[in-house]
């Protein structure tokens, strides 16, 4: 059990519901969605993130468009990490560092990653998300970077971790190359801010979330 799990798990946070109806967009719905594998890269181990922004953009010359999730680092865990991780999967990141996550528009597993994503981060399922889109006329993700920013200041767990390609099953680990691996990035859930607060260093909380204790008080009454 990681450090940042509590016996008997968390209180549900609030779900985040879709807001203003938009005109259909380029982003599937969660119903159109089947689930599976997730690849990033961000480095290996176990991290509470601060969302700061999710946006959308293009690749340099504009070759391929992208979704954003930018974080800092609240806390992170190395004591879940293999060998397979701490040979491949780069330092650990550091308290208060930012990090991306980067999904390309047209990548094998963009719409079920975003999914992922959205799950963890509106504390929602698929079905409730299905519905929400539904009821406002387009995807979540179209909400999630939209100027209303719905997913900015929650705090998710993210475990990341190193798996071996199909190309790579059949060899041991010491023949096992770059080529043969690939970073996945399980969104764990999204933090009530109470349990924020228990986790996190308060010299860091200062830093990052100074009005914690007004989030704890609005999340108590169910804004």
């Amino acid at each position: 059990m990681s450090k940042f799990q509590r016996p008997g798990g968390a209180k549900p946070a609030t779900p985040l519901p879709a807001k203003s109806a938009a005109p259909a967009s380029k982003y599937k719905r969660a119903g159109e969605i089947q689930l599976s594998a997730d690849i990033n890269y961000q480095r290996a181990g176990r991290y509470l993130l601060l969302v700061e922004r999710v946006e959308e953009g293009v690749t340099p010359r504009g070759r391929e468009e992208f979704v954003s999730a930018h974080s800092v680092v609240l806390a992170a865990d190395d004591s879940e990490r293999t060998p397979l991780d701490r040979r491949f999967g780069g330092a650990l990141h550091r308290v208060g560092e930012g990090v991306t996550w980067f999904q390309k528009l047209k990548g094998d597993y963009f719409d079920q990653n975003m999914l992922k994503f959205a799950i963890a981060a509106s504390n929602m399922t698929q079905d409730e998300i299905t519905a929400a889109e539904n009821a406002a006329g387009h995807s979540i993700v179209q909400e999630m970077v939209s100027a209303e920013q719905p997913f900015a200041g929650v705090v998710l767990e993210a475990h990341v971790e190193i798996k071996v390609k199909k190309n790579g099953r059949e060899l041991s680990e010491d023949k096992l190359t770059g080529d043969h691996i690939t970073t996945v990035t399980n969104w764990v859930r999204r933090l009530p801010f109470t349990e924020v607060k228990e986790l996190v260093e308060a010299d860091v909380l200062a830093q990052y979330l100074p009005d914690l204790d007004a989030k704890i008080a609005k999340e108590a009454a169910g804004a």
